[in-house]
């Protein structure tokens, strides 16, 4: 629905800057057979005013791909399977959850995998954007430290390895085993307990396994 509500007015503007351009170039073909300062001031104004409807239109048809992003990454289609390069799959993660890792001091990429996988991009872009944003989520509720978040990929014959580190407040022994589980969540205010156990669910429709090493202070 906010996918939705996003795209109506973004289209409509889109579609009046690029009237509201072709109406300047127009304006300033008529004032080109014109002489004095005046006609050549108002020639220029005409420019500058094409092109901040230019750039305007540029950054609505950006706000307009985000949202068909966030509708994509919210309701994945089925079915779509295709050999893919596990890198740029991490990249769009990273750049889809840029907000949550402001928490981070750093983000390093360790992307060292060079063989394709055959999976639905977007349902493992999904799993990369809960386990970064998990990781940052780890790394603000730890005081001090490295804080940092490292993501690695690496090649092990038949299948890739996507590994995610963080410095931080690690998984407490006590709950290790139920972190994956449907509706388990430390987070009170503002977890649904879904994350982890979404990412374990598509891992292992994928022929995967999933796993996390933890110590409490250090990291995850």
């Amino acid at each position: 629905g906010i996918v939705h509500e996003l795209n109506q007015p973004a289209t409509f503007v889109i579609v009046s800057h690029t009237n509201l351009a072709h109406l300047l170039g127009e304006l300033e073909r008529e004032l080109g057979g014109l002489e004095g300062a005046a006609a050549a001031r108002s020639r220029e104004l005409c420019s500058q005013a094409g092109r901040i409807a230019a750039d305007a239109t540029t950054e609505m048809q950006r706000l307009r791909q985000l949202a068909r992003s966030v509708r994509d990454y919210a309701r994945p289609a089925q079915g779509s399977a295709a050999s893919v390069d596990i890198n740029e799959l991490v990249s769009t993660a990273c750049a889809v959850a840029r907000h949550e890792l402001g928490a981070c001091a750093s983000v390093t990429l360790r992307l060292g995998a060079r063989s394709r996988v055959t999976c639905d991009p977007v349902t493992v872009i999904q799993v990369v954007v809960n386990l970064v944003v998990n990781a940052a989520d780890a790394v603000a509720a730890r005081a001090g430290g490295d804080r940092g978040l490292r993501i690695t990929t690496r090649d092990h014959g038949d299948h890739a390895e996507l590994d995610v580190d963080d410095d931080g407040a690690g998984i407490a022994p006590a709950i290790a085993d139920r972190i994956s589980e449907p509706f388990f969540t430390t987070k009170r205010d503002h977890g649904s307990g879904l994350g982890l156990w979404l990412c374990a669910s598509i891992v292992r429709g994928l022929g995967g396994r999933i796993h996390f090493e933890s110590e409490p202070g250090t990291g995850t």
